[in-house]
């Protein structure tokens, strides 16, 4: 059965199912994923199973932006992903951000030939931040893993088609946006579509806005047990466009902080993303090249810093 969803609303997933075990439940997700990922792209995920991580990460973002500035520029990022980006340094814009990415050593191979676009990770003195933040990493990236499981199955593909692409790639970037000046044009990040398969959101505050296939920005709904989830540009070539990517912004008018918890679910630099088989055909022709993603992510990870 066909699953209806709007152009003009995000839906509310419940993922539980993901757990189960059954194929049923897993194909009754993906179906609902898929008709999001077609229509929207986006949609909101409930009982996913990190409640209890979520707000323990957006506190922790909290603490962290409430530092002073000069404890925040000791873990100042030296490297792509990895350590403190100052306010307005990224074109300009009012934000300012942490990352992680996997766990990796200052002699790792690819770190040492150029290939990664991440460098060791770099904690802050602040009591208990480095374990939120790493066993959220690591619950998050099981999480994707399993969301990427049901998407195989909608896009008619094996399984653990993407499970194999995973290890060494998936990026956490904690952001911070001051209340928006009144009457100043502008936005908290620009509108962009984000460059990997797929992104999970926390986040504590409103801001975050998309633009329908009509070009109109709607607000998004904060939900404090739920994640916001929404399709980047590389499953979209993986999926033949059968996924859409889908321009969104923030502009934080609330009068309030806004802090957001994004994970990243990027495959590793090496893997050639290329359209699925199972999306293409004699009338359907491949509409993208095949591209590695390393080269991807690092020509547009360079254009958003100064």
């Amino acid at each position: 059965m066909d699953v209806l969803v709007s152009a003009h609303q995000v839906p509310t997933i419940d993922v539980g199912g993901l757990s189960s075990g059954k194929r049923s439940d897993l194909e009754d997700v993906g179906r609902q994923i898929g008709a999001a990922s077609r229509s929207i792209g986006f949609f909101s995920i409930v009982n996913h199973g990190l409640e209890r991580n979520v707000a323990e990460v957006i506190r922790e973002a909290q603490r962290f932006f409430a530092m002073p500035l000069e404890a925040k520029e000791r873990v100042a990022i030296e490297s792509y992903f990895c350590g403190y980006t100052r306010l307005d340094r990224e074109n300009g814009e009012p934000h300012e951000a942490f990352d992680i990415g996997p766990e990796i050593s200052a002699d790792d191979p690819d770190l040492l030939a150029g290939k990664s676009i991440f460098a060791p990770r770099r904690w802050p003195d602040l009591a208990g931040f480095r374990e939120s933040l790493t066993e959220y990493y690591d619950r998050g990236a099981e999480l994707i893993i399993r969301l990427h499981q049901a998407i195989a199955v909608d896009l008619g593909a094996d399984i653990d088609y993407f499970k194999p692409f995973f290890p060494r790639m998936v990026n956490l970037r904690m952001l911070h946006y001051p209340p928006h000046p009144k009457g100043r044009d502008g936005w908290g990040i620009r509108p962009h579509t984000d460059f990997g398969n797929l992104t999970l959101l926390a986040q504590d505050n409103q801001g975050l806005e998309l633009r329908t296939r009509e070009g109109n920005w709607i607000p998004t709904e904060v939900r404090a047990d739920a994640l916001m989830c929404n399709i980047g540009d590389c499953l979209m070539r993986w999926s033949n466009d059968t996924y859409v990517s889908t321009p969104h912004r923030v502009f934080n008018d609330t009068g309030r902080d806004r802090h957001s918890v994004a994970l990243f679910g990027d495959v590793h630099g090496d893997a050639v993303v290329s359209c699925l088989p199972s999306c293409e055909g004699p009338d359907r022709p491949a509409k993208h090249a095949p591209i590695l993603f390393g080269d991807f992510a690092r020509s547009r990870f360079k254009s958003g810093y100064d």
